[in-house]
C-alpha cells in the first residue's frame, strides 16, 4: 500500500468522524429546540438564560475561517506540498468547530421556571435534585446529583443560575410547609 493511499484512507476516516460529530450535535440541537418550544408552552413563565454565548460565536467564526481556507489552500500551502491534504484538513477542522459551536450553544443555555428547568434537550424538576457540588480543578463545573441516580454536569455559570433558582424553590417550599403548620 502506497503512502498516498494510506493518507487518503486516513483523511476519509477523519472526515467521516468529523461529519458524524457534527451530525450528533445537530440531532441534539434539534431535540433541544423542539423540547424548548414544548417546555415554553407548558411553562409560559419560564425565562431563558444564555451565558457565554460568545464562545459559540467564536467557534462559528473559526469554522467559517477553516472553510474559507479550503478555497485558498493552494495560495497558503508551502511549495511542493499536497494541496488537497491541507484542504481536507481545513474542511475537517471546519466541521469540528461547527459541531463544537452547537455543543457550546446547547450547554450554555437553559430555561428556568418555578419548579424546574430545561437543559440540553431534557426537563429536570427541582425536587429531583439531591445536592449540588462544585468540582475542583481547572474547569470548575457544577455536578447535580439527581434522585434517579443520574449525575448532571454543567458549566459553572449555568450551574450557579440553576442553584439560585433551586434554593429559592426550596425556600418557597419551606414557607408553604410552615404556613400549613400554622393554620
Amino acid at each position: 500500500m502506497s503512502n498516498a493511499v494510506l493518507q487518503v484512507i486516513i483523511m476519509v476516516i477523519v472526515i467521516l468522524y468529523c461529519a458524524y460529530m457534527l451530525y450528533s450535535s445537530l440531532r441534539l440541537y434539534k431535540k433541544d429546540k423542539a423540547g424548548a418550544a414544548e417546555y415554553m408552552t407548558v411553562h409560559p413563565e419560564a425565562r431563558r438564560v444564555s451565558l457565554s454565548i460568545w464562545q459559540a460565536w467564536l467557534l462559528v467564526g473559526m469554522g467559517v475561517l477553516c472553510f474559507v481556507l479550503v478555497f485558498f489552500g493552494n495560495i497558503i500551502t508551502p511549495e511542493g506540498q499536497q494541496v488537497w491534504m491541507y484542504q481536507l484538513t481545513y474542511f475537517a477542522l471546519g466541521l469540528v468547530f461547527l459541531g463544537l459551536s452547537l455543543d457550546v450553544w446547547l450547554h450554555r443555555r437553559l430555561l428556568l421556571s418555578n419548579d424546574g428547568f430545561f437543559y440540553a434537550g431534557d426537563t429536570y424538576r427541582f425536587r429531583m435534585i439531591l445536592n449540588m457540588e462544585q468540582k475542583k480543578g481547572i474547569f470548575k463545573n457544577v455536578k447535580l446529583n439527581m434522585a434517579n441516580g443520574t449525575e448532571l454536569e454543567m458549566a459553572n455559570r449555568v450551574g450557579m443560575a440553576v442553584r439560585e433558582d433551586w434554593l429559592a424553590w426550596k425556600e418557597k417550599k419551606k414557607e408553604k410547609r410552615k404556613n400549613r403548620r400554622n393554620r
